[in-house]
């Protein structure tokens, strides 16, 4: 109905075909190299150490529901300073 079968609806462009054989075997390819290792350093141990430390520190400190305005937004408020008076 449509036509003969020549119909490509899709212009191929042999620079976009080679960028995504190159994307799908970059496994095969990858070399640990300085710069990689610092990328993967980076962001497969440094970066994840943070956030787990950095939940750790703020796990259970703060408690924000029901809070007036002065109340403190810590679950242990610091004792008030003593005066010497």
């Amino acid at each position: 109905m449509a036509g003969g079968g020549d119909y490509k609806p899709v212009k191929f462009d042999p620079a976009i075909e080679r960028y995504t054989e190159m994307q799908a075997t970059m496994y095969q390819r990858f070399r640990v190299t300085p710069k990689n290792l610092s990328v993967i350093l980076t962001w497969g141990v440094a970066f994840p150490l943070l956030t787990f430390f950095g939940a750790q520190y703020f796990d259970n400190r703060y408690a924000l529901r029901a809070k007036g305005r002065e109340d403190s937004l810590l679950r242990k408020a610091p004792s008030a300073p003593e005066s010497s008076e």
